[in-house]
Protein backbone atom coordinates (compact mmCIF):
# COMPACT_ATOMS: atom_id res chain seq x y z
CA UNK A 1 0.00 0.00 0.00
CA UNK A 2 3.21 2.50 0.37
CA UNK A 3 3.60 1.47 -3.28
CA UNK A 4 2.18 2.75 -6.82
CA UNK A 5 2.90 -0.20 -8.62
CA UNK A 6 2.63 -0.44 -12.33
CA UNK A 7 2.34 -4.13 -13.69
CA UNK A 8 4.05 -4.35 -17.22
CA UNK A 9 3.04 -7.45 -19.42
CA UNK A 10 5.56 -9.63 -20.92
CA UNK A 11 5.66 -12.09 -23.76
CA UNK A 12 5.11 -16.28 -22.90
CA UNK A 13 6.83 -18.30 -25.67
CA UNK A 14 5.79 -21.93 -26.02
CA UNK A 15 8.71 -23.56 -28.76
CA UNK A 16 7.71 -26.54 -30.96
CA UNK A 17 9.19 -29.87 -29.45
CA UNK A 18 11.61 -31.53 -31.08
CA UNK A 19 10.94 -35.24 -31.99
CA UNK A 20 12.09 -37.46 -35.01
CA UNK A 21 10.42 -39.47 -36.57
CA UNK A 22 12.17 -42.27 -38.88
CA UNK A 23 10.45 -44.25 -41.71
CA UNK A 24 10.99 -48.24 -41.24
CA UNK A 25 13.16 -50.65 -43.29
CA UNK A 26 11.38 -52.41 -46.14
CA UNK A 27 12.05 -55.53 -48.23
CA UNK A 28 10.35 -56.47 -51.20
CA UNK A 29 11.42 -59.60 -53.61
CA UNK A 30 12.46 -58.00 -57.00
CA UNK A 31 9.78 -58.27 -59.29
CA UNK A 32 7.19 -57.61 -56.61
CA UNK A 33 4.96 -54.31 -56.01
CA UNK A 34 5.62 -53.06 -52.70
CA UNK A 35 2.85 -51.03 -50.75
CA UNK A 36 4.24 -48.65 -48.59
CA UNK A 37 1.25 -47.58 -46.12
CA UNK A 38 1.48 -44.94 -44.03
CA UNK A 39 2.02 -46.94 -40.28
CA UNK A 40 5.73 -48.08 -40.72
CA UNK A 41 7.64 -45.75 -38.87
CA UNK A 42 8.62 -45.18 -35.45
CA UNK A 43 9.47 -42.39 -32.63
CA UNK A 44 12.97 -42.56 -32.66
CA UNK A 45 14.20 -39.14 -30.87
CA UNK A 46 12.27 -37.01 -28.54
CA UNK A 47 8.78 -37.62 -26.89
CA UNK A 48 5.54 -36.66 -27.51
CA UNK A 49 3.14 -34.53 -25.06
CA UNK A 50 0.74 -35.37 -23.05
CA UNK A 51 -1.37 -38.25 -24.90
CA UNK A 52 -0.34 -36.56 -27.74
CA UNK A 53 1.06 -39.74 -30.49
CA UNK A 54 2.06 -39.40 -34.50
CA UNK A 55 0.01 -42.68 -36.25
CA UNK A 56 0.35 -41.59 -39.84
CA UNK A 57 3.27 -40.16 -42.12
CA UNK A 58 3.27 -40.03 -45.72
CA UNK A 59 5.82 -43.02 -46.61
CA UNK A 60 7.73 -42.81 -50.30
CA UNK A 61 10.18 -44.06 -52.19
CA UNK A 62 12.64 -42.94 -53.83
CA UNK A 63 12.69 -42.91 -57.46
CA UNK A 64 9.56 -44.93 -57.26
CA UNK A 65 11.79 -48.23 -56.41
CA UNK A 66 9.20 -49.83 -54.06
CA UNK A 67 6.58 -50.03 -56.98
CA UNK A 68 9.29 -50.58 -59.57
CA UNK A 69 9.46 -54.14 -60.85
CA UNK A 70 12.39 -54.23 -62.68
CA UNK A 71 14.81 -52.61 -59.66
CA UNK A 72 17.67 -54.79 -59.51
CA UNK A 73 18.58 -56.41 -56.46
CA UNK A 74 20.39 -54.18 -53.85
CA UNK A 75 20.03 -52.94 -50.43
CA UNK A 76 19.00 -48.73 -51.16
CA UNK A 77 20.07 -47.10 -48.03
CA UNK A 78 17.40 -43.84 -47.17
CA UNK A 79 15.17 -45.07 -50.09
CA UNK A 80 12.10 -44.92 -48.14
CA UNK A 81 11.28 -41.42 -46.48
CA UNK A 82 8.73 -40.10 -44.23
CA UNK A 83 6.54 -37.11 -44.30
CA UNK A 84 3.69 -34.88 -42.93
CA UNK A 85 2.41 -36.98 -40.02
CA UNK A 86 -0.89 -36.81 -38.07
CA UNK A 87 -2.23 -38.62 -34.64
CA UNK A 88 -4.40 -38.53 -31.95
CA UNK A 89 -4.85 -37.09 -28.46
CA UNK A 90 -4.77 -33.54 -29.81
CA UNK A 91 -1.39 -34.22 -31.90
CA UNK A 92 -0.50 -31.62 -34.50
CA UNK A 93 2.41 -31.32 -36.52
CA UNK A 94 2.71 -27.40 -35.86
CA UNK A 95 3.42 -27.81 -32.20
CA UNK A 96 6.37 -30.31 -33.19
CA UNK A 97 9.96 -29.66 -34.47
CA UNK A 98 10.00 -33.00 -35.93
CA UNK A 99 13.04 -34.21 -37.95
CA UNK A 100 12.16 -37.32 -40.37
CA UNK A 101 14.74 -39.93 -40.71
CA UNK A 102 14.92 -42.56 -43.59
CA UNK A 103 14.34 -46.14 -44.09
CA UNK A 104 16.46 -48.29 -46.38
CA UNK A 105 14.81 -50.44 -49.22
CA UNK A 106 16.12 -53.78 -49.36
CA UNK A 107 14.99 -55.82 -52.95
CA UNK A 108 15.79 -59.56 -52.74
CA UNK A 109 15.90 -62.09 -55.57
CA UNK A 110 13.00 -63.74 -56.99
CA UNK A 111 13.06 -67.37 -56.36
CA UNK A 112 12.50 -69.24 -59.53
CA UNK A 113 10.41 -72.32 -60.62
CA UNK A 114 12.10 -75.45 -61.97
CA UNK A 115 10.36 -78.23 -64.23
CA UNK A 116 12.43 -81.10 -66.04
CA UNK A 117 10.69 -83.30 -68.45
CA UNK A 118 12.84 -85.26 -70.82
CA UNK A 119 12.67 -88.61 -73.28
CA UNK A 120 15.76 -90.84 -71.75
CA UNK A 121 19.17 -90.42 -72.96
CA UNK A 122 21.33 -92.53 -70.51
CA UNK A 123 22.41 -89.13 -69.21
CA UNK A 124 22.12 -87.42 -65.47
CA UNK A 125 22.48 -84.04 -67.84
CA UNK A 126 19.92 -81.44 -69.21
CA UNK A 127 19.34 -79.30 -71.66
CA UNK A 128 17.85 -76.09 -72.83
CA UNK A 129 14.70 -77.81 -74.24
CA UNK A 130 14.22 -80.45 -71.18
CA UNK A 131 14.30 -77.76 -68.27
CA UNK A 132 12.09 -75.13 -67.35
CA UNK A 133 12.78 -71.91 -65.78
CA UNK A 134 9.87 -70.45 -64.40
CA UNK A 135 8.51 -67.56 -61.97
CA UNK A 136 10.15 -64.88 -63.67
CA UNK A 137 9.22 -60.97 -64.26
CA UNK A 138 7.40 -60.06 -67.30
CA UNK A 139 8.99 -61.57 -70.60
CA UNK A 140 12.37 -61.38 -69.02
CA UNK A 141 14.36 -65.05 -69.70
CA UNK A 142 16.64 -66.64 -68.11
CA UNK A 143 19.34 -69.45 -69.06
CA UNK A 144 21.53 -72.11 -67.27
CA UNK A 145 24.70 -74.08 -67.10
CA UNK A 146 25.65 -77.73 -65.26
CA UNK A 147 21.95 -78.75 -64.79
CA UNK A 148 22.53 -82.42 -63.40
CA UNK A 149 19.80 -84.59 -61.88
CA UNK A 150 19.51 -87.52 -59.23
CA UNK A 151 19.16 -90.47 -61.90
CA UNK A 152 19.20 -90.99 -65.21
CA UNK A 153 16.86 -93.88 -65.19
CA UNK A 154 12.92 -93.78 -66.10
CA UNK A 155 11.67 -95.82 -63.07
CA UNK A 156 13.81 -94.43 -60.52
CA UNK A 157 10.99 -92.49 -58.17
CA UNK A 158 12.11 -89.37 -56.87
CA UNK A 159 14.17 -87.81 -59.65
CA UNK A 160 15.36 -83.79 -59.11
CA UNK A 161 17.56 -81.30 -60.12
CA UNK A 162 20.58 -81.91 -57.86
CA UNK A 163 22.58 -79.30 -59.47
CA UNK A 164 22.33 -76.15 -61.47
CA UNK A 165 23.30 -72.06 -62.35
CA UNK A 166 21.75 -69.79 -63.49
CA UNK A 167 23.05 -67.23 -66.12
CA UNK A 168 21.98 -64.00 -68.09
CA UNK A 169 18.77 -64.40 -70.61
CA UNK A 170 16.66 -62.66 -72.96
CA UNK A 171 14.23 -59.44 -72.87
CA UNK A 172 16.91 -58.26 -70.06
CA UNK A 173 16.84 -61.32 -67.71
CA UNK A 174 19.95 -61.24 -64.94
CA UNK A 175 20.52 -63.93 -62.75
CA UNK A 176 21.70 -61.62 -60.09
CA UNK A 177 17.92 -60.89 -59.60
CA UNK A 178 17.05 -64.76 -59.11
CA UNK A 179 17.78 -67.00 -56.86
CA UNK A 180 17.19 -71.37 -57.05
CA UNK A 181 15.28 -72.60 -54.51
CA UNK A 182 16.03 -75.40 -52.59
CA UNK A 183 17.10 -78.16 -54.73
CA UNK A 184 14.72 -81.14 -53.95
CA UNK A 185 12.29 -83.24 -55.65
CA UNK A 186 9.21 -80.82 -54.44
CA UNK A 187 10.97 -77.96 -55.75
CA UNK A 188 12.94 -79.13 -58.70
CA UNK A 189 11.51 -81.92 -60.07
CA UNK A 190 12.36 -84.51 -62.94
CA UNK A 191 10.07 -86.57 -65.44
CA UNK A 192 11.84 -88.96 -67.63
CA UNK A 193 9.76 -90.89 -70.17
CA UNK A 194 11.05 -93.77 -71.93
CA UNK A 195 12.52 -93.52 -75.81
CA UNK A 196 10.72 -95.24 -78.40
CA UNK A 197 12.43 -97.16 -80.68
CA UNK A 198 12.73 -99.82 -83.80
CA UNK A 199 14.78 -102.76 -83.43
CA UNK A 200 15.34 -105.23 -86.22
CA UNK A 201 16.58 -108.93 -86.23
CA UNK A 202 19.02 -108.96 -89.50
CA UNK A 203 19.07 -111.35 -92.16
CA UNK A 204 19.74 -115.05 -90.04
CA UNK A 205 21.19 -118.57 -91.01
CA UNK A 206 21.94 -121.63 -88.78
CA UNK A 207 22.53 -125.52 -89.41
CA UNK A 208 19.06 -126.88 -88.48
CA UNK A 209 19.28 -127.95 -84.68
CA UNK A 210 15.31 -129.65 -84.81
CA UNK A 211 14.21 -126.82 -82.65
CA UNK A 212 13.01 -122.91 -83.22
CA UNK A 213 14.96 -121.10 -81.09
CA UNK A 214 18.08 -119.11 -82.67
CA UNK A 215 20.97 -118.03 -80.52
CA UNK A 216 22.37 -114.93 -81.05
CA UNK A 217 26.13 -114.22 -81.66
CA UNK A 218 27.96 -110.60 -80.16
CA UNK A 219 27.75 -109.96 -83.83
CA UNK A 220 24.22 -110.63 -84.22
CA UNK A 221 23.35 -108.29 -81.03
CA UNK A 222 25.54 -105.29 -82.34
CA UNK A 223 23.55 -105.68 -85.61
CA UNK A 224 20.11 -105.49 -83.81
CA UNK A 225 21.87 -102.44 -81.97
CA UNK A 226 22.67 -100.49 -85.02
CA UNK A 227 19.52 -101.26 -86.46
CA UNK A 228 18.22 -99.10 -83.81
CA UNK A 229 19.54 -95.48 -81.74
CA UNK A 230 19.85 -96.78 -78.09
CA UNK A 231 20.80 -94.24 -75.98
CA UNK A 232 24.68 -92.87 -74.99
CA UNK A 233 26.19 -96.00 -76.91
CA UNK A 234 23.88 -98.36 -74.86
CA UNK A 235 23.94 -102.19 -76.23
CA UNK A 236 21.78 -104.96 -77.28
CA UNK A 237 23.34 -107.32 -74.54
CA UNK A 238 20.60 -110.61 -74.78
CA UNK A 239 17.84 -111.33 -77.32
CA UNK A 240 14.95 -114.45 -77.63
CA UNK A 241 14.83 -115.08 -81.25
CA UNK A 242 12.28 -117.73 -82.86
CA UNK A 243 11.91 -119.45 -86.48
CA UNK A 244 8.29 -119.98 -87.13
CA UNK A 245 9.48 -123.75 -87.93
CA UNK A 246 12.08 -126.04 -87.47
CA UNK A 247 12.60 -127.16 -91.14
CA UNK A 248 15.53 -126.24 -93.77
CA UNK A 249 14.74 -123.07 -95.87
CA UNK A 250 16.82 -121.04 -98.09
CA UNK A 251 16.01 -117.27 -97.89
CA UNK A 252 12.38 -117.90 -96.94
CA UNK A 253 12.43 -118.68 -93.13
CA UNK A 254 10.36 -116.02 -90.70
CA UNK A 255 11.85 -114.86 -87.53
CA UNK A 256 10.63 -113.37 -84.80
CA UNK A 257 12.62 -110.63 -82.59
CA UNK A 258 10.69 -111.76 -79.07
CA UNK A 259 12.33 -110.38 -76.41
CA UNK A 260 15.82 -108.43 -75.88
CA UNK A 261 17.41 -106.91 -72.89
CA UNK A 262 19.81 -103.65 -72.99
CA UNK A 263 22.89 -102.61 -71.40
CA UNK A 264 21.22 -99.90 -69.01
CA UNK A 265 17.55 -100.65 -68.28
CA UNK A 266 14.44 -102.07 -70.29
CA UNK A 267 12.09 -99.61 -68.53
CA UNK A 268 14.26 -97.02 -70.14
CA UNK A 269 13.31 -97.93 -73.80
CA UNK A 270 9.55 -98.55 -75.73
CA UNK A 271 10.51 -101.20 -77.94
CA UNK A 272 8.98 -102.24 -81.22
CA UNK A 273 10.51 -105.29 -82.19
CA UNK A 274 10.67 -105.88 -86.05
CA UNK A 275 11.89 -109.54 -87.46
CA UNK A 276 12.10 -110.40 -90.85
CA UNK A 277 11.02 -113.37 -93.52
CA UNK A 278 14.41 -113.98 -95.50
CA UNK A 279 15.86 -115.80 -93.01
CA UNK A 280 17.64 -119.20 -93.46
CA UNK A 281 18.26 -122.47 -91.52
CA UNK A 282 20.63 -125.20 -93.57
CA UNK A 283 20.73 -128.34 -93.67
CA UNK A 284 22.43 -130.30 -91.26
CA UNK A 285 25.58 -132.96 -92.45
CA UNK A 286 24.66 -136.06 -90.50
CA UNK A 287 22.85 -137.42 -87.30
CA UNK A 288 23.29 -140.51 -85.55
CA UNK A 289 20.71 -142.56 -84.16
CA UNK A 290 21.24 -142.41 -80.04
CA UNK A 291 18.20 -145.01 -79.21
CA UNK A 292 17.47 -148.59 -78.85
CA UNK A 293 16.79 -151.02 -80.48
CA UNK A 294 12.26 -151.07 -81.20
CA UNK A 295 12.24 -147.44 -80.67
CA UNK A 296 10.64 -145.27 -82.52
CA UNK A 297 12.54 -143.29 -85.23
CA UNK A 298 10.60 -140.52 -85.12
CA UNK A 299 11.44 -139.54 -81.67
CA UNK A 300 13.63 -136.70 -82.28
CA UNK A 301 15.63 -136.72 -78.60
CA UNK A 302 16.96 -140.05 -79.94
CA UNK A 303 18.83 -138.50 -82.95
CA UNK A 304 22.05 -136.41 -82.06
CA UNK A 305 24.30 -134.72 -84.29
CA UNK A 306 27.15 -137.22 -85.27
CA UNK A 307 30.38 -135.81 -83.66
CA UNK A 308 28.52 -133.96 -80.77
CA UNK A 309 26.07 -136.84 -79.17
CA UNK A 310 25.40 -134.48 -76.65
CA UNK A 311 22.84 -132.20 -78.68
CA UNK A 312 20.17 -134.25 -79.53
CA UNK A 313 17.07 -133.00 -81.08
CA UNK A 314 18.11 -133.12 -84.82
CA UNK A 315 15.11 -135.73 -86.16
CA UNK A 316 16.51 -136.42 -90.27
CA UNK A 317 13.14 -136.11 -91.53
CA UNK A 318 12.66 -134.31 -94.74
CA UNK A 319 15.27 -132.94 -95.87
CA UNK A 320 16.45 -131.49 -92.51
CA UNK A 321 19.50 -133.86 -92.17
CA UNK A 322 21.99 -134.75 -95.42
CA UNK A 323 23.05 -138.75 -93.84
CA UNK A 324 20.90 -140.62 -90.73
CA UNK A 325 23.97 -143.15 -89.14
CA UNK A 326 22.38 -145.76 -87.33
CA UNK A 327 23.97 -148.92 -85.57
CA UNK A 328 22.87 -152.57 -87.10
CA UNK A 329 19.20 -152.40 -85.65
CA UNK A 330 16.81 -155.04 -86.97
CA UNK A 331 13.86 -153.70 -85.86
CA UNK A 332 14.62 -149.86 -86.67
CA UNK A 333 12.92 -148.50 -89.61
CA UNK A 334 13.60 -145.34 -91.58
CA UNK A 335 11.55 -143.26 -94.17
CA UNK A 336 11.52 -143.46 -97.31
CA UNK A 337 13.96 -141.70 -99.72
CA UNK A 338 16.46 -141.65 -96.65
CA UNK A 339 20.36 -142.35 -97.23
CA UNK A 340 21.96 -144.51 -94.11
Amino acid sequence: SNYAITYVANNFAITTRPITLTAGNRTKVYGDVLTLGTSDFSLTSGSFANSESATAVTLASTGGMAASTTQAVATYSGNITASNATGTGGFLASNYNITYGSGSLDITPRTVTLTANKVYDGTRNLNAQQLTIGNTVGLEQLTFTGAIISSSNVTDTGKYITALTLLNGNNNGLASNYQLPILNVDNAPVTILPLAITLVVPNLTKVYDGGTNYIPSNADLANITTSGLLANNETVTAATITFDNRHVGAGNKTVTLDLVSVSSANSNYSFTLVGNNTSSITQLASATWVGSDGEDWSVATKWAVTGNLSQTGVLPDEANVALAITVSYTHLTLPTNREV
